[in-house]
Order: structure tokens, then sequence, then C-alpha cells
């Protein structure tokens, strides 16, 4: 670790602030263990609340010569933070075309994401955020003047899915630190998708523990995934094959 600057406190007088949602403290910071990913969004975040008019958006290349996040982050860091925070759904994503008179390689040497020459944009995923990605789509207002592209997947507003600890507090009990744990595992190794419906066969059997809820997903990683059947015993056979993307089982 290099030497640490120690801060000298801030400086007297009224401060200017950024408001963070207190969504982001209680849903999205307990879930959050790259550092570069929670970097990213607090920068595009202080950006976009001190931009003015219809679209506050940060572009990627904009992000790449930002001088004060690259000085704790690197291209590469950035690079894998944006996926990672588009994936997670507090960023939304949409593209342009790179401004006249920029080759493709000036595009990609920029800072793009993107082989295709698009540029990148980032929005936050507000109400405000998502109604812009609608007005882009529409062709009602533009980005700097550039051709909006359609968005990619991810731009849309994702499917909301409850995360496993409130899954685990509303259908079994209080969160202890060590089975927060074994939680935290387990969404590293299952879907999503496969973890609430699993919590939903449990709650139809009326078992609420997690040892039967693990059994069930244990057994459609090994033996695959049955949809549209009664899979309530975690013993139950199971009749298609499993695959895996992405490191997490699914469907």
């Amino acid at each position: 670790m290099g030497k640490m600057n120690v801060f000298p406190g801030f400086p007297p007088g009224p401060l200017r602030a950024t408001p963070l949602p207190d969504e982001f403290f209680s849903r999205l910071l307990p879930e959050m263990d790259d550092l570069a990913e929670l970097k990213l969004i607090l920068h595009v975040w202080w950006l976009i609340t001190r931009q003015r008019g219809p679209i506050r958006a940060v572009s990627t290349s904009q992000l790449h010569s930002d001088t004060t996040l690259l000085a704790g982050l690197s291209r590469e860091a950035l690079e894998s933070a944006v996926v990672q925070a588009v994936a997670r759904g507090v960023l939304l994503q949409v593209s342009t075309q790179p401004p006249a008179g920029l080759s493709q390689a000036e595009a990609t040497q920029s800072g793009l994401t993107t082989q295709s020459g698009e540029e990148l944009w980032l929005l936050a995923n507000t109400a405000e955020g998502r109604r812009t990605v609608e007005r882009l789509r529409r062709g009602e207002i533009t980005l700097d003047g550039q051709t909006f592209l359609p968005p990619l997947p991810a731009a849309t507003p994702p499917v909301e899915v409850p995360n496993i600890f409130a899954l685990y507090e509303q259908n079994i009990g209080s969160l202890q630190p060590v089975i927060a744990e074994v939680l935290r595992e387990a969404t590293e190794l299952y879907a999503a998708e496969w973890i609430v419906e699993a919590f939903k066969i449990a709650a139809a059997q009326n078992v609420r523990n997690w040892a039967y809820i693990n059994a069930i997903l244990e057994r459609w990683r090994i033996e695959g995934k049955v949809d549209a059947i009664d899979q309530g015993s975690p013993a139950k056979p199971a009749y298609t094959t499993q695959r895996k993307r992405d490191g997490r089982y699914r469907r």
C-alpha cells in the first residue's frame, strides 16, 4: 500500500453537497464489493447532479479524460466498472454515432468502449433517466446533436428482483452475520431468478429454512432445472440439462 495522503478536513463555511438516495445506502452499498464500481457510480452521480438541462448524461470518452476520476482508477478498471454498474442497473447506457470528423481509431483511443465507433453515454437509473432514454428512443431529443442509436439491452430499466438478503428476512427471519456470508456465496453461484423461485417453492411448502432452499438450488445445479412442474421436494428428479453462463447456473 502506498503512502496515504492525510485529508486536512472540510473547509469552513457552506459546503456544496451531492445528495444520494437512501436506497443507495440501504440496497446497493451492502451488495457492492468492487471499489472501482463504487468509485465510478459516485463520480458519475456527482457529475450528473451538477448538470442542467433536459439531458443529464456522461459519455465514456469524458470519463476517460477525467483526471479526477483517473487519479484513483486505471482505464482498465474503469471499463470493467462501467460494465458492472450497467449490469447491476445503477446506470443506464445508450449509444450515439461519434462526432463528425472523428475517425474510429480516434474514437477508440479517446476511451470509447465499443469497437464499432459508437459513443457510449451513461445516465442514472432514476425516473428522470428512464424518461430521457424513452425520449431519445422516440427521437424527441438528441445527445449533443448526435444521432441516437437504439439503446443496448442493458439500457432498459431492469426487472425488479428482490435480493437474497431481503428474501431471507421476509421468508425465514433475522439475518445474522454467519448466514449473510453463506447467502453472499449463493449469489455468486446461482442466478437471481433461481434464488427467487427456490424461495417461492419453499414458502409454498411452508418450509422456512435456508437448508431446504439451498437443497433445491444445489439439485438444480447438479441435475438441471425443471420448469412448470411441481418442484416442491429437493429430492425430486430433474429432466432438463443445466446451463452455466457468466459463472452462474441458469435456465
